[in-house]
């Protein structure tokens, strides 16, 4: 396998005196738990990478919940486009569920959209939603600072109502 170059040190549990067992790999390729010293493997956000102590590039974990909502009671007639506010810098988000609402009787197509990096993509389509019914959808999109979280109504009547409800998590990456 060639010289090591220093260890691999993944946490792998915790025990009630407060060290940290990890996985090491020895010279000799013997992987083995040990308790991890602070100053071998990470503390909070920050570990030992590229020979000097520094924050870790992303910790993809949770910061905060995210729910938003883009309701217009009274949409435009004919094709509108409703959008939330951007994501801010140093977040992320990670929606994992989108509902849809519409209470029209004309429309004809409603899209669930985010802006991500620039390009429109569609998360969620219906075609001529039925008046009253929600519509329900998981999955995990991820919007980095700058994403927008829009919907699109096509064929409605003045007047007509739209709600879209996106909930998630947060995580923030500038600490």
């Amino acid at each position: 396998m060639g010289e090591p170059k220093g260890f691999l040190v993944v946490p792998i549990g915790y025990n009630p005196s407060d060290a940290l067992r990890a996985l090491e790999l020895d010279a000799d390729d013997n992987l083995k738990v040990v308790f991890a010293a602070a100053a071998q493997g990470l503390v909070g956000t920050h570990g030992w990478i590229g020979g000097a102590w520094q924050k870790n590039p992303l910790l993809f974990g949770y910061s905060g919940q995210v729910a938003r909502a883009i309701i217009n009671l009274s949409l435009p007639a004919g094709q509108s486009t409703q959008s939330d506010s951007a994501v801010s810098a140093g977040e992320i988000w990670v929606l994992t569920h989108l509902t849809l609402n519409i209470v029209s009787a004309t429309v004809t197509n409603a899209q669930i959209r985010g802006t991500l990096g620039g390009v429109s993509t569609v998360l969620f389509e219906q075609l001529a939603p039925v008046t009253g019914k929600w519509y329900d959808r998981q999955g995990n999109w991820i919007f980095a600072s700058g994403d927008v979280l829009q919907v699109i109504v096509f064929g409605a009547t003045l007047n007509d109502d739209v709600v879209v409800r996106a909930n998630g998590y947060r995580v923030d990456i500038d600490q």
